[in-house]
């Protein structure tokens, strides 16, 4: 039997298995749940809902965590190599330290997000009042992530060329390109 805890030490999820893992966790009601170090790697998480979630530690490799709410969840040190994240609400939450290389964020929301020191990621701050930042997804080239647009690099510098009122973004475009370059990741 493996249960889930909120940080007042209440049981919010119980399931007969033997790893967490093995859970039915899609669609769980897992807010502000108790989760530091749980080994979650491949687990189906999609639509759950970890707000304010204690994640810290916690193995998420290859996870699905499409349309996952991550609202103000802590997930500094985590695992999440290859994880799914599209669509995700990771508003708010804390990203220090976390690995996030190879992970799939296309749709994610990383607004106000704590990337200090996050792994597979480049942040490029707030150009033009928008969140920026790029990632390189597994077997593919990188990507950006400027508001509400997931493009890349090339699409994004097609996209924004000759916009007067976004010379910040292409400002953005070319650090991340620059320090994707210095780490060896693929641009094109």
């Amino acid at each position: 039997m493996q249960t889930i805890k909120n940080e007042a030490g209440e049981t919010i999820f119980s399931a007969d298995v033997d790893n967490l893992r093995d859970a039915d966790l899609r669609d769980a009601d897992l807010y502000g749940a108790n989760l530091y170090g749980a080994d979650l790697r491949s687990a189906d998480l999609r639509g759950a809902d970890l707000s304010d979630a204690d994640l810290r530690g916690a193995d998420l490799r290859s996870a699905d965590l499409r349309d996952a709410n991550l609202y103000g969840a802590n997930l500094r040190d985590a695992d999440l190599y290859g994880a799914n994240l599209c669509g995700a609400d990771l508003r708010g939450a804390n990203l220090r330290d976390a690995d996030l290389r190879g992970a799939d964020l296309r749709g994610a929301n990383l607004r106000g997000a704590d990337l200090y020191a996050t792994v597979g990621i480049i942040a490029a701050g707030n150009p033009n009042g928008w969140t920026c930042f790029a990632w390189q997804p597994t077997d593919s080239c990188l990507c950006v992530r400027v508001g509400c647009h997931a493009k890349t690099l090339a699409e994004g510098r097609a996209y924004w060329q000759g916009k007067e009122d976004r010379l910040e973004v292409m400002g953005a475009l070319n650090y991340i390109e620059a320090v994707a370059l210095l780490r060896g990741w693929r641009t094109a």
